[in-house]
C-alpha cells in the first residue's frame, strides 16, 4: 500500500526498499547473484537511475559499514529500473553519495535491515528491536537485535543510546551471516540466550531465507505471549536483496516503512499517502452492519456426491464409493529429493504403495502457500508453496532444477492426474477460519483498503477496551488504535464471515481448486468460523458450549451452520461431485451431528476416543471403558436435539451409543429423513486410526487415566509388542465401521508417538510427536520418494525426527512391513472394507456377546449383503463354537477364526 512520508530532505522524498519473497521464492528476484553482470555493473545500473542535478547534499555517513571480503556478482532487473524512475527529480549527487557509500563501506555477507518511521528521529526507533532467525532451508532459533547506534543491556533485553538515523533508510540493524549469535527466547522467565543461532548450514553456506519482525520491545519484556509488532514477520530471500561492494564481495540491504513492512522493495521510490493520516478510528468491523451483510437465510441442503457415497462402477476411481483414507502429513511424508523436507513429488512416487494398502482416497495436510511447515497459516489461498516442491520432478528438471510455486503447482497437478489414474480421490486441506498476518487479504485489511477491510474482524482497543483485549484474543496492530481477533494465534487472524465478499472470495478460490482437478476438501476448524466471543449473538442464535482449562471455545452454532450450508451450496451447484468432510475437534458427538447440514462426512471423535478406551479397558479394567459402553448395548442417557437446531424436523431424541448417533447425523445430512436397513446410511462417517492433532492409537491405547480421561502414554521396548496388539485392534473396529476411515500416516507400521523426556501434552510444541517422518528405507534414492524426512521447527528448540522405538527394527520400514503381522492385518481389512459396498455405507448393529464388556461385535448389512466384524479386546480367548461354520472368514488378526477368538483378536466374517 501507500504510505505519505515527511521529505527527508528539501525537494527529495526517497525511500530505499526491497521486495521480498513470500516464503520460498514465488516473486520475481530483483537484485539476486545471478552472476550475468559484474558487481560494478549492478552500482552503476543503480547509480544511473537517479537524475542529473546541480543540487548537492550531504553523504548518509550515518550508514558507514567497513568493509571485507568474499565475492558474489549481482544484477538489476529491468522492473528494478522501472521501479526505480521516480527518483528522476532526485538530486543526483544526493542519491550517487548515498549508493556509493553503501557499496564502499558495507561488510561482505552483512544483512543489512533498514527501517523508516514516519517520525524519523531516534526517539521514534527507542521503543523497538529486530527477532531475526534463518528460515529456510533449515529453520533456526532466533536473536534480537537493535538498532546501530543502541547499546543492549547484559540481560538483553533492553538497550539504551540513540539509534543511528539517515535521511534515506531512517535506521538499520546489522547482522554477520557467517557469525554465531546468543539467542532463544524463554517465555516464563522473560529471558534471551542459552541458543546459539546461526544464518549459515554446517558446510559454512548461507541459509536462502532469513526472517525478520519489527518488535516493541517492552511487549517482549512485559506481556504475556503476543509480541507487539510491525507488520507481523518478513520472510526475505537473501538472494533477492544482494547488493555488490566496492571490493567485489556481497551484502544484503533490506529497506522497509512503517505500516508497509509487507511491501519491501529493491530500489528507491517516491513515497505516497499514508492510509492512516486521516483516520479517526472508526474503522472498526466488529460489531458494524455494513460488515455483516452476509445472507443469513440458509441456502438449500446440497446431497452427498453419489461417486463417494455409492460409488461409480464405471470410473476410474470410487467405484465402491470412500470406504478407506489415507491422511499424509506432506512435510514429514516422502521427500524426493533428500533436502529433509517432505514434498508433493514424494506422494507421487509412494502413491503405488498407498494404493497397496487398500486405499482409495488421500487427504494432504495444506498445501497451498503458508509461512509454517505445517501449512496451517495460509499466506495465499491460489499457490502452491515452493517448500512442497521437488528439485527432482518433471517440471523442476523442465526449469533447469528451479523450484518455485509455478513448478510446485505442475508436481500437485501430476499427483492429482496420477492417483486418479491409479484409484484414487485427493481431498485437499483447506483452512477457512483464518489466514497468516501475511496474506495479502490481512495486509489490504490492516492498512484500510476498502475492498479488503471487512475480511477480519477489527476493534478500536481505546474505545472498546472491555471488549476489544488480548485476554479475549484481540491483538493490537502495529502503533495503532486497532486490534484484530485471532483465537488460534496472533500470527492468524480470523476471517470474518459476517461480509458477504468474504464469503464470495473463499467460494471462488474453492471453486478454482475444483478446476484444477482437486475431488473435495477437508475443511479445518469447523466450529471456529463463528466463536461465541468472535460475534455478537443474536437472539435466536444457538450457542454450543465448549469451556475446558483456561480455553474457551464455546460457538455459534446458528451461524456456523448458516456459513458451511452456504459454501456446501456455492460449490456443489457447479461441482456436484465435491466431497466435504469437517473438522469439528469435538469427542460430544450430538454437538457435532448437526454439521452435517453442511457437510457429507465430519470425523467421528467420537468413535476414536471410545474405541481406545475400550481396547485400554480389555488390558486393564481401571483403565478406559468397556466397547458395551458406546456401541449401542448400553442404554446411556437421552439426548435431545431440541436447542441444538430450531427446525422441528430435526428434533431427535436417542441414546448415548454409536447407533443413535448415526441415526441423528443421517437425519442431518437428509434434512429429517431416517436411514432404512435396506439402503444404509446417506452420510458418510468419518473414522479415523489418529490423526496430526492428536495421539497415535498405540500412545492412546498404552495411556493412563487423569481426571477422568484417557491420556496417552509412552511406548518401550518392553511394552510395544504387547500394546500393538491391542492397538491393532483398535484400528481394525476403526476399518469396520460405516463410513470412509482415514488411516493417519504411518499407523500402518505401528508407528509411536512418543513424547520427549520431560514434555507432556501440555509442553510447548507436543504436537510434533504425532508428526514424525514417515519410516521408510534407510539409504533413500533421489526421485522416488524414499528419503526419511527431518526438519527444524523456529521457536520449538527442536527439530522433527523418530523417537526410539520408531527407529528401533520394532517398527518396520515400509519396505519391508508387508511381513509385519500389524501391516498385513490393517491391509487385510482395508482393502476389503474398500472394495465391500457393505462395510462402507450399510447399517450398523451392536450385539451383546454373553455379558462379554470387552467383545466387539457387530453386523453390518446392506440389502442382502451381510458381515459380521468380531473383536476381541480382551486378554482371555472366546469361542463361537460350531455356530459360524457355514460362514466365510474373509480377513483374520492373530490367529482368529470362524470358531475361536483368542485374546487381542479379531476376524471378519462373510455371513451372506
Amino acid at each position: 500500500m501507500n504510505l505519505k512520508r515527511k521529505s527527508l530532505i528539501p525537494g527529495l522524498a526517497i525511500l530505499l526498499i526491497v521486495t521480498g519473497c513470500q516464503h520460498g521464492g514465488t516473486t520475481s528476484s530483483v537484485i539476486s547473484s545471478s552472476g550475468q553482470a559484474s558487481s560494478q555493473a549492478a552500482v552503476s545500473s543503480l547509480e544511473s537511475l537517479a537524475a542529473s542535478s546541480s543540487n548537492s547534499s550531504q553523504a548518509a555517513s550515518s550508514s558507514g559499514v567497513s568493509s571485507s571480503s568474499n565475492s558474489s556478482n549481482s544484477t538489476v532487473s529491468s522492473s528494478a529500473v522501472s521501479s526505480a524512475s521516480s527518483l528522476s527529480s532526485a538530486s543526483s549527487d544526493t542519491v550517487d553519495q548515498y549508493l556509493a557509500d553503501l557499496k564502499k563501506n558495507s561488510k561482505s555477507n552483512h544483512l543489512y535491515y533498514h527501517y523508516l518511521r514516519s517520525e524519523n528521529t531516534a526517539d521514534s526507533y527507542a521503543p523497538f528491536d529486530v527477532w531475526a532467525w534463518p528460515y529456510k532451508p533449515v529453520s533456526g532459533e532466533g536473536a534480537k537485535f537493535d538498532w546501530q547506534g543502541r547499546t543492549t543491556s547484559q540481560d538483553k533485553m533492553s538497550a539504551s543510546g540513540d539509534a543511528t538515523v539517515d535521511k534515506f533508510g531512517g535506521t538499520y540493524i546489522d547482522i554477520d551471516l557467517m557469525g554465531t549469535y546468543d539467542g532463544g527466547y524463554d517465555k516464563s522467565y522473560k529471558s534471551i540466550g542459552g541458543t546459539s543461532v546461526k544464518y549459515t548450514d554446517a558446510a559454512g553456506n548461507l541459509e536462502t531465507m532469513v526472517g525478520l519482525q519489527i518488535v516493541k520491545s517492552e511487549s517482549r519484556i512485559n506481556s504475556s505471549g503476543f509480541w507487539i509488532n510491525d507488520g507481523s514477520n518478513l520472510y526475505i530471500k537473501l538472494a533477492d536483496y544482494a547488493f555488490a561492494n566496492s571490493d567485489g564481495t556481497t551484502s544484503y540491504h533490506v529497506f522497509v516503512a512503517q505500516d508497509d513492512v509487507q511491501n519491501p522493495k529493491p530500489i528507491p521510490i517516491g513515497t505516497t499517502p499514508d492510509p492512516f493520516a486521516s483516520d479517526d478510528g472508526t474503522n472498526v468491523t466488529y460489531g458494524q452492519s455494513k460488515y455483516t451483510d452476509a445472507d443469513w437465510t440458509d441456502k438449500a441442503l446440497m446431497a452427498t456426491s453419489n461417486k463417494f457415497l455409492n460409488g461409480d462402477a464405471t470410473a476410474s476411481y470410487l467405484q465402491n464409493g470412500a470406504g478407506v483414507g489415507y491422511q499424509i502429513m506432506v512435510a514429514s511424508f516422502a521427500d524426493s529429493d533428500g533436502d529433509g523436507f517432505g514434498d508433493i513429488y514424494g506422494i507421487d512416487q509412494k502413491l503405488d504403495y498407498i494404493k497397496s494398502l487398500g486405499v482409495n482416497v488421500i487427504w494432504l495436510t495444506p498445501i497451498q502457500l503458508s509461512d509454517s511447515y505445517h501449512g496451517y497459516d495460509i499466506t495465499d489461498y491460489t499457490q502452491v508453496d515452493p517448500k512442497f516442491g521437488s528439485t527432482v520432478s518433471p517440471a523442476a528438471l523442465k526449469a533447469s532444477g528451479k523450484v518455485d510455486s509455478s513448478t510446485a503447482m505442475e508436481d500437485y497437478k501430476l499427483l492429482l492426474k496420477d492417483a486418479h489414474t491409479k484409484g484414487l480421490a485427493v481431498i485437499m486441506d483447506l483452512v477457512l477460519n483464518h489466514t497468516s498476518t501475511t496474506n495479502p487479504w490481512f495486509i489490504s485489511s490492516a492498512k484500510l483498503d476498502k475492498n479488503y477491510r471487512g475480511f477480519y474482524q477489527w476493534g478500536n482497543h481505546e474505545t472498546d477496551a472491555d471488549n476489544i483485549n488480548q485476554e479475549k484474543y484481540w491483538y493490537p496492530y502495529g502503533d495503532h488504535v486497532y486490534s484484530y481477533y485471532a483465537k488460534f494465534g496472533s500470527s492468524m487472524p480470523e476471517l470474518n464471515y459476517s461480509y458477504a465478499s468474504t464469503r464470495a472470495a473463499v467460494s471462488a478460490m474453492a471453486k478454482n481448486w475444483c478446476q484444477i482437478g482437486v475431488d473435495g476438501f477437508r475443511m479445518d476448524a469447523v466450529k471456529h468460523i463463528f466463536l461465541q466471543d468472535e460475534v455478537a449473538t443474536a437472539t435466536d442464535d444457538t450457542i454450543i458450549s465448549d469451556v475446558s482449562g483456561t480455553m474457551n471455545y464455546s460457538s455459534n452454532l446458528s451461524k456456523n451452520l448458516n456459513f458451511w450450508r452456504e459454501i456446501n451450496y456455492e460449490v456443489k451447484k457447479d461441482y456436484p461431485d465435491c466431497f466435504f468432510v469437517g473438522e469439528n475437534f469435538d469427542g460430544h458427538a450430538y454437538h457435532v451431528a448437526p454439521y452435517y447440514e453442511g457437510f457429507d462426512s465430519l470425523f467421528d471423535f467420537y468413535s476414536y476416543y471410545n474405541i481406545t478406551a475400550a481396547a485400554s479397558y480389555g488390558r486393564n479394567s481401571s483403565l478406559g471403558q468397556p466397547i458395551q459402553s458406546y456401541d449401542g448395548q448400553s442404554s446411556g442417557s437421552a439426548y435431545s436435539a431440541d436447542g441444538v437446531n430450531s427446525n422441528s424436523a430435526l428434533t431427535y431424541s436417542g441414546n448415548w451409543n454409536l447407533a443413535s448417533v448415526m441415526s441423528a447425523d443421517n437425519r442431518y445430512r437428509t434434512g429429517g429423513m431416517l436411514p432404512s436397513d435396506s439402503d444404509g446410511y446417506s452420510f458418510i462417517n468419518g473414522a479415523f486410526t489418529s490423526n496430526h492433532d492428536i495421539a497415535r492409537c498405540i500412545n492412546q491405547v498404552a495411556g493412563t487415566m487423569v481426571d477422568g480421561s484417557l491420556v496417552q502414554g509412552n511406548l518401550t521396548s518392553d511394552n510395544y509388542e504387547d500394546y500393538l496388539k491391542s492397538a491393532t485392534c483398535a484400528e481394525i473396529a476403526e476399518l469396520m465401521l460405516p463410513g470412509c476411515t482415514w488411516i493417519y500416516y504411518g499407523d500402518e507400521l505401528g508407528m509411536t508417538g512418543n513424547f520427549k523426556d520431560g514434555t507432556n501434552k501440555s509442553s510447548s510444541y507436543s504436537d510434533l510427536a504425532y508428526r514424525q517422518p514417515m519410516k521408510w528405507t534407510a539409504d533413500g534414492k533421489v526421485g522416488d520418494g524414499s528419503f526419511t524426512t527431518g526438519y527444524n521447527i523456529t521457536g520449538s528448540g527442536t527439530g522433527i525426527g523418530l523417537d526410539s522405538i520408531n527407529a528401533s527394527a520394532l517398527v518396520p520400514g515400509a519396505d519391508t512391513a508387508a511381513t509385519s503381522a500389524h501391516f498385513k492385518a490393517i491391509q487385510d481389512f482395508a482393502s476389503m472394507k474398500a472394495s465391500t459396498p457393505a462395510l462402507i455405507k450399510g447399517n450398523y448393529v451392536a450385539y451383546d456377546w454373553g455379558g462379554n464388556s470387552n467383545i466387539f461385535n457387530v453386523h453390518r448389512k446392506l440389502g442382502t449383503s451381510e458381515y459380521m466384524v468380531i473383536i476381541n479386546f480382551s486378554s482371555s480367548a472366546i469361542s463361537a463354537g460350531n455356530g459360524f461354520a457355514s460362514y466365510s472368514l474373509k480377513a483374520s488378526y492373530n490367529g482368529a477364526t470362524l470358531a475361536d477368538f483368542p485374546a487381542y483378536s479379531a476376524a471378519l466374517i462373510q455371513v451372506s
